[in-house]
């Protein structure tokens, strides 16, 4: 039989808190950021608001929410996570990173291609226990321009009265036509001119569907 390895949580904290941790490297030029370790023995209750078992559009990585905001985690392996899966998260001995101010958690450092330092993946086993399922999260109302804001970044949001740019009706959400699929970003405005950026990956499976 497989090793039954208990899980063990420590104290409860918010996603909020997790986030905090990282602003002081967010209030530096991004040349100068280093990942941080999560060094406190602290544990995230939340749900899943987004995973890569949904559509494709994501890939080893899920979104966890709660009353406070969210976060991205990127993950190792393909995660067993859906949307509605309510989680506890151990976040002792991860770290915290980001990728054009969007802070994500994931495990020990790395220097990418062009020496940029990220987080790689973590093992979800080991970090995440699924209490239950079903949870359909609600998303808030919310405008582009709200949604652009620090406090916005990894919750679910519903935009209303929004549609994509004129010039792009009639284009796909990617090009799931190329060799390989490629991602394709899409402009989505509003009624007063606001507009916000929407990326599909090209492995989506609505990723070629017509706007």
């Amino acid at each position: 039989p497989p090793p039954d390895v208990p899980f063990v949580t420590g104290e409860q904290a918010t996603v909020d808190q997790v986030k905090s941790l990282y602003s002081a490297e967010l209030a530096k030029p991004w040349q100068q950021r280093s990942p941080v370790e999560i060094t406190s023995d602290w544990t995230l209750r939340g749900v899943i608001t987004a995973s890569d078992k949904k559509e494709g559009n994501l890939y080893k990585e899920a979104f966890i929410q709660d009353a406070t905001t969210g976060l991205r985690m990127v993950f190792d392996a393909t995660s067993g996570l859906y949307i509605g899966d309510s989680v506890q998260v151990n976040v002792k001995g991860l770290w915290l990173g980001d990728y054009g101010n969007f802070i994500q958690m994931g495990s020990e450092p790395y220097t990418d291609n062009n020496g940029n330092l990220r987080v790689s993946g973590f093992n979800m086993d080991r970090h995440i226990r699924k209490i239950s399922t079903g949870h359909a999260p609600v998303p808030a109302k919310a405008t582009i321009q709200q949604v652009k804001s620090a406090a916005w970044l990894g919750r679910l949001v519903k935009l209303e009265e929004v549609q994509f740019d004129d010039d792009q009706q009639g284009m796909s959400w990617a090009d799931a036509q190329a060799d390989p699929p490629a991602a394709a970003n899409r402009d989505l405005v509003d009624c007063s001119g606001k507009s916000i950026i929407v990326r599909t990956s090209g492995y989506a499976s609505f990723a070629g569907e017509i706007l």
